[in-house]
């Protein structure tokens, strides 16, 4: 458990350091941490985002916390916990000591140095545990729920049902990897939720709820009895209504089965994507180098408009366009039209033009996954819950 001051590292709780800057110091070569001075305090942490490794010192301090510069992720200051998503992990807390000549000392255990990420223990199920909580979905919402679950001290049955072949997995990596394997993409191993005793049930598609008995029943004929249901089934991605839309090569991105189907067919060819924001220009990013042309129609001024503002959207619409791909604003899809063989041949846009494609990604949007909600609680005709 190395102890070395840090007086020599200009950190930022030197006298005369800015609150809120973040600096990263060596420990006497046994690894590196971060150095934060925020509200009068000084805390060290963890050097690297627990979600996908980013540099915490470019993050954001504010609040008691330090947000990842990547994906948001946010780490209590005061313990290194994780309290914002994505992420499941906190990451490593050291203690920290501002000595009389406003030097730093810090205390830190070798294995947390080298692991920059740490778990919180959880609990297990004991046989006299009579409640059942079971959540629906196996998306990020699911996963985090069942963890937070087992951390709070639960200690009955806890299930965790989705109607997908493989165990809760990064989603929104999806677009930026299409041909990722779904191993890859695990948020948790088997192991962990066995550890946890966290029963993961695949290939479960919730058909109907019972609020009066406490019954889930599912598409393969089983049911599963609650104590607490928690809802978390997401979205499923949004298609257009207009002529040609169930051509074959016309593809929507949900799972890792959709992303490396999309992945085989796009080597050579023509590809157009419908949407302009994060799934369609992700998309197009992949596709850079792989396809013969990618073209991404949408209907706003500039890319990413509604959630990242026009300017923002133009430089990224400019860094696409660097790598040849072409973007097409202001438009909408009116027709596909298919080729002799019977498959995609053309899009159809709004203006008249008429796009070469040979794949077609959609991006326009998602439609909660809420069926089986209906009768159950009140739904509007877009299947969102009514607010109360």
């Amino acid at each position: 458990m190395p102890v070395v001051p840090l007086r020599d590292q200009q950190c930022p709780c030197e006298v005369g350091g800015a609150p809120g800057r973040l600096r990263v110091c060596d420990l006497a070569g046994e690894g590196k941490v971060l150095v934060v001075k925020h509200d009068g305090k000084v805390s060290a942490l963890g050097t690297k985002c627990s979600h996908y490794g980013a540099p915490l010192e470019k993050g954001v301090v504010a609040n008691g916390r330090v947000r990842c510069p990547w994906h948001g992720a946010c780490f209590s200051l005061a313990t290194g916990d994780i309290e914002d998503f994505p992420g499941l992990d906190g990451v490593p807390c050291y203690q920290a000591v501002v000595e009389a000549d406003g030097g730093v000392r810090v205390r830190a255990r070798r294995a947390d140095l080298q692991a920059n990420k740490c778990s919180q223990q959880l609990a297990g199920r004991k046989e006299d545990g009579q409640d059942v909580i079971l959540v629906l979905g196996g998306g990020g919402a699911g996963a985090s729920c069942v963890e937070a679950v087992r951390k709070s001290g639960f200690t009955g049955r806890l299930v965790l049902a989705t109607r997908e072949k493989h165990l809760p997995y990064d989603r929104p990596k999806l677009s930026k990897a299409l041909d990722m394997d779904a191993e890859k993409l695990r948020l948790r191993t088997p192991e962990f939720y066995k550890a946890a005793d966290i029963e993961v049930l695949t290939e479960h598609e919730a058909e109907s709820i019972s609020a009066e008995e406490k019954k889930v029943r599912f598409t393969n004929g089983t049911e599963i009895g609650y104590t607490a249901l928690v809802v978390a089934t997401g979205s499923r991605p949004r298609t257009l209504d207009c002529p040609g839309s169930d051509l074959a090569n016309i593809c929507v991105l949900r799972s890792p089965d959709d992303g490396n189907a999309i992945a085989g067919l796009i080597p050579g060819q023509n590809v157009v994507i419908v949407g302009t924001s994060f799934i369609g220009m992700e998309a197009a990013s992949y596709c850079v180098g792989k396809a013969s042309s990618v073209t991404v129609v949408g209907p706003g001024d500039v890319p990413f408009a509604r959630s990242l503002g026009t300017e923002i959207g133009a430089m990224l619409q400019g860094l696409h366009e660097e790598k040849g791909v072409v973007v097409k604003n202001g438009l909408n899809v009116t027709e596909f039209k298919a080729g002799e063989d019977g498959k995609l041949a053309q899009v159809v846009l709004s203006d008249g033009t008429e796009l070469p494609a040979d794949v077609c990604l959609l991006g326009v949007g998602a439609i909660p996954c809420t069926e089986v909600l209906k009768g159950v609680v009140d739904l509007d005709e877009r299947g969102y819950c009514r607010g109360r």
